[in-house]
This record gives C-alpha cells, sequence and structure tokens, in this order.
C-alpha cells in the first residue's frame, strides 16, 4: 500500500511578489517611461514537452493540421487508465539540469479543479505541492539573472475553436493530456525588454535540450505574466495576471500595458485590484478576465490514483552526462568557426537549425553553409509561409547544391 503524506496542507508556495531578497540587491535603474515607479515582472511558462506520446496515455500528439478529436484515447476524455510517459519525465528532468534546479528523488501528482469546456474530467493533473524541481536560475544579457521557482509536470488542456459564423466554441481534445511543464519564475525582471528576453533564452534553452520545440505561434509554449508597480522605496504592488501570451512582442506590449494601467488607478487614488486579465491584440491592451483564483479556488488535492514519481540519483546522473550543448556553449563555438554574433542567434533561433548546421557545415566553409541556410533555404520558407519543421530539403540535398555553386559548376 501506498501511504501519501500531504505535508503540503502547512505550506504556503511561493507567492510571486513575496520578500524580494534579489529585488533589494539589485540597482535603481529609473525607467523613463514611467519614473518614480518600479516594474516588477515574473512569469509562468507553459512549454509543450517535445514527445510523440501524451503525459498519461498512449495516444500519439498531433501536429497542426490533424483531424480533430482523432488523437484520443478513453483517458484523454477523461475515463479510466493510465501510464506515465517515460520520455516526458527525461525531458523534464533535462530542463531542470539546464535551469540549475534541484531534481527532486520524490514529487507528487495533485488535481487542480476547474470546470471549462476543455477540461473534460473537471480537473488538470499538476504538481504543484511536490514539483519534480525546485530552485534554479537562467542567466539573461547584460548579466541578469532570473531565479526559477519550481518545474512541474502536468498536462495539457484541450483546445478550444470559436466559429464566428455560427457564434458556437467547438472542442478539439487532440491536445489534451499532452505533456507540459511548467517553468515558474521568480518576480526578478524590471521591465518589458528583460521579460522578453527571458522568454527568448528560455526557448533557446529548452530547444537545445530537446525538451520542446518552444514554438509560440503554433502554441507549444504559453506564457502567463504576472506584473506589478511600487514607488521606489515602497512594499511591492498589487499583483495582477495576464493569460496566455503567445508572441514575445504581444508579452512586452502586454507589460507595457499593464504597468501604465497600475500607475494611472494609483496617481488617481485608486485601488489595482487583483484579477486575471487577458490581452487584446488590436488595441494593444488588456481586459478584465475575472477576479485573480488563489489555492483555495482551485480546490488542490493530491491525486488518490496516482503514486508518486520517484527518481534514483543514478537515473539524474545518467541523464546529466547525456545532457546535449547548452546555448551559450553553441553561441560560443559557432562565434569560434566564423559566424557573427547575429548569425549565430537567428541559428539557435531556429528549432533543429544548430543539429542541420552543424550537418551541413561539416567538411565545407561555415560562412558558407550559413549564408545558404538563413538567407536562400529560411528565405524561401518564409516566403512560403512555412516553418522550418516544414523544410523538404535534405542536408544531403542542400550540401551537394552548395557544393556545386562553391566549385563554380
Amino acid at each position: 500500500m501506498i501511504v501519501r503524506q500531504c505535508p503540503w496542507r502547512l505550506q504556503q508556495l511561493w507567492r510571486p511578489f513575496r520578500a524580494r531578497n534579489i529585488h533589494h540587491e539589485r540597482a535603481i535603474r529609473e525607467d523613463r517611461r514611467w519614473p518614480g515607479w518600479e516594474v516588477v515582472v515574473g512569469i509562468e511558462v507553459h512549454a509543450q514537452i517535445k514527445s510523440r506520446r501524451k503525459l498519461f496515455s498512449d495516444a500519439l500528439t498531433s501536429k497542426p493540421g490533424e483531424t480533430p478529436n482523432s488523437f484520443v484515447t478513453f483517458y484523454d476524455a477523461a475515463l479510466p487508465g493510465t501510464t506515465l510517459n517515460r520520455n516526458c519525465v527525461e525531458l523534464a528532468v533535462r530542463t531542470a539540469i539546464a535551469l540549475n534546479s534541484q531534481v527532486q528523488l520524490r514529487s507528487a501528482f495533485d488535481r487542480k479543479h476547474y470546470f471549462y469546456s476543455d477540461l473534460p474530467a473537471g480537473y488538470q493533473i499538476t504538481q504543484r505541492y511536490a514539483p519534480l524541481a525546485k530552485g534554479g536560475y537562467l542567466d539573461l544579457s547584460r548579466g541578469i539573472r532570473v531565479g526559477i521557482t519550481q518545474i512541474q509536470l502536468e498536462q495539457d488542456t484541450a483546445k478550444s475553436i470559436f466559429d464566428a459564423r455560427r457564434r458556437v466554441t467547438q472542442v478539439d481534445l487532440n491536445r489534451a493530456g499532452s505533456g507540459l511543464m511548467e517553468i515558474v519564475s521568480e518576480p526578478d525582471m524590471r521591465s518589458p525588454e528583460e521579460a522578453g528576453d527571458y522568454i527568448r533564452t528560455l526557448q533557446a534553452m529548452l530547444r537545445a535540450v530537446g525538451a520542446s520545440d518552444g514554438s509560440m505561434e503554433l502554441g507549444s509554449l504559453r506564457c502567463d505574466v504576472n506584473v506589478s508597480v511600487n514607488k521606489y522605496g515602497h512594499p511591492p504592488g498589487t499583483r495582477c495576471e495576464i493569460k496566455n501570451l503567445n508572441s514575445v512582442k504581444f508579452a512586452m506590449i502586454a507589460i507595457t500595458s499593464e504597468v501604465f494601467r497600475h500607475i494611472g488607478l494609483l496617481e488617481s487614488g485608486q485601488m489595482v485590484p487583483q484579477e486575471t486579465r487577458g490581452f487584446d491584440e488590436a488595441k494593444a491592451e488588456t481586459f478584465k478576465l475575472r477576479s485573480k483564483e488563489d489555492s483555495p479556488d482551485y480546490r488542490y488535492m493530491p491525486d488518490p490514483n496516482l503514486p508518486p514519481l520517484l527518481l534514483s540519483p543514478e537515473y539524474i546522473d545518467r541523464v546529466r552526462v547525456s545532457m546535449p550543448e547548452l546555448p551559450h556553449e553553441t553561441r560560443e563555438r559557432l562565434i569560434n568557426i566564423g559566424l557573427s554574433e547575429q548569425e549565430a542567434e537567428v541559428l539557435m533561433a531556429v528549432d533543429a537549425g544548430r543539429e542541420y548546421f552543424d550537418r551541413l557545415a561539416q567538411g565545407r566553409s561555415a560562412k558558407a553553409a550559413m549564408n545558404w541556410m538563413i538567407h536562400e533555404l529560411l528565405g524561401q520558407l518564409a516566403a512560403r509561409r512555412e516553418t522550418f519543421s516544414d523544410n523538404p530539403v535534405t542536408v544531403e540535398q542542400m550540401g551537394e547544391l552548395v557544393d556545386m555553386v562553391q566549385g563554380g559548376k
């Protein structure tokens, strides 16, 4: 018999704006857009794990354009039966190691209850109180370090599709049950630009370790941004959460809009209500969705059907030894073989682009291989509105073309 202890009942999970040690250590740099005000940002990133099967079922994960409701098992539709996807666990452990987090030998699954049409069971399986990994950090440019609170495994929801003509919402269960990692940051960012840098750096890291394709356009990486403002030297302000931001550009615009909204309320003598907000891309402003939920509203409870996830130190060491090259190592290597810093950044921003380039550059000029890949291949794909994953040109075919041109044939 498995006995589940519940010390979480006495714990208070991190709230984005508790006492901020790092906050007080950073030098004050006033932003001319909002003089006298300090902006505090924390981000929850939901990254879909790059696995061909879902987290708790044997169903294949779907690709964009697949027939709705064609990749669904009984479990995905909230009927009994389950098995944990080991590949999802390994990729999450890789991510934790890359983020300098402490992988927990024992983690457990919880149920997060809320009722919505894209959640068949009426609850989401997650790891709020005993996550897979705790702590860690991600270094950004200009010497900024953003702390990581925790990394947890959870299920993705189904996809809601609104039909404007018929004014009905349809539900596609293909995505339901796919493995997600929720990566929760500390509130260590102080501007929209730092938040954008954090998302881009995290994207590059996830792609490098093979944990996620990090595509915000396709919905495999989504961000919930927590924002507050306060006068310098004053206590933290009330935070608001902006949900489901699907591009770095929109995340930065949403934060800027929210900062001005908070300042406007405070300067007019009003309080900032704690709430969850959406982002209107056309108006470039946020709008209220609902009052902000806290833990009691979700009625978290240990999942009674799932035993704890137990990892051995030997297993973690095996994953650590097999870790691929990390982004800062890749960037340094590419620059050392003759690429500019900008070319290295472009290459690293393409999912699977580094591996393609490494094979293409074998025995050839790195500069020539880079020019053909960036200006010709990526340019043609962009003109056809296709991503690199749609690339029909093999490395061998591209290599033959480069050799012929270089040889004057």
